[in-house]
């Protein structure tokens, strides 16, 4: 009885405290980023807070509570401009009117809404590379 009661505890401690895997770090232009909400991997996608890589990269968002739509607009430094819609929780988003079909879902954790870091990085024209030893993303902005 005693064994069961340990085995009992040991597994609630596990349950109430989520087992985190190693921290996914993420690089724009050698400068390692700093997240509120650590990224995570879903669906060997790594996914990030949306509202603050939008921001990293100098794009704005507009997100419409009630409809759960999220609006970012991005000016490149050569002045092409792209916008990027999408509706969370859907596998769907358009990059200029376009319809692109995204392999995992944006979602909300922890008051957060995290995103595809390859789809928003690529979508505004950025360089994005998995160091699959390192367990990392590296991207680079095109100047």
């Amino acid at each position: 009885m005693k064994k069961f009661l340990i085995l009992l505890a040991v597994l609630v401690l596990f349950c109430a405290f989520p087992v985190c895997a190693e921290e996914i770090p993420v690089y724009i232009n050698g400068e390692r980023l700093e997240f509120d909400v650590a990224p995570m991997l879903v669906n060997e996608r790594t996914m990030v807070p949306m509202r603050f890589i939008f921001e990293k990269f100098g794009a704005t968002v507009a997100y419409e509570h009630e409809t759960r739509s999220v609006m970012a607009g991005y000016t490149d430094s050569n002045g092409d401009s792209s916008i990027i819609f999408f509706t969370i929780g859907s596998d769907t988003a358009f990059i200029n009117n376009k319809l692109v079909i995204l392999d995992t879902a944006s979602f909300e954790t922890e008051g957060r809404t995290l995103v595809p870091l390859r789809f928003i990085s690529e979508a505004l024209g950025h360089d994005v590379f998995w160091n699959e030893e390192e367990s990392a993303v590296y991207i680079t902005t095109k100047i």
